[in-house]
């Protein structure tokens, strides 16, 4: 892969931001999150692209890097109270740790303004959910 270059593997896009060598590091490699974007709207490629480059930006305010950042997309029917939602998100942040109640306010604000300014989503349709995980795997072993 191409340094800095986004590789799109299934319905996953990673963000590499260095070198070649992948998971070299153990203490980088703990820094794995995931963010799962489930959109009730279409979304292009070129907006998946944008929503992921600034989700990349914005996974520093958990204390994160983007190097190994996983996002995935679904664009599926969303349900809220009983009605399909014509225009909505639910997405789901998962941490190898944790972050503090600030932190998790501060990126549920940037994962909001992202899906308004990139996807036309209202903030008030935008559902988020953190999920810090204490065992996380990776090539046949935990961390």
């Amino acid at each position: 892969m191409k340094k800095g270059a986004a590789e799109k593997l299934s319905s996953f896009l990673y963000l590499d931001k260095g070198d070649d060598s992948c998971y070299t590091d153990r203490q980088e490699e703990k820094s794995m999150p995931f963010i799962d974007c489930k959109t009730a709207v279409s979304l292009t490629d070129a907006q998946k692209e944008s929503v992921k480059s600034k989700l990349g930006e914005a996974i520093a305010l958990l204390h994160k890097t983007e190097r190994y950042l996983m996002v995935g997309f679904a664009d599926e029917t969303l349900y809220f109270a009983g009605r399909k939602l014509e225009s909505g998100a639910y997405v789901s942040v998962s941490l190898f740790g944790s972050a503090s109640a600030k932190d998790y306010e501060r990126m549920t604000r940037a994962i909001c303004d992202i899906l308004t300014s990139e996807a036309g989503i209202p903030a008030d349709k935008v559902y988020v959910t953190y999920h810090p995980v204490a065992d996380w795997g990776w090539n046949g072993a935990n961390f």
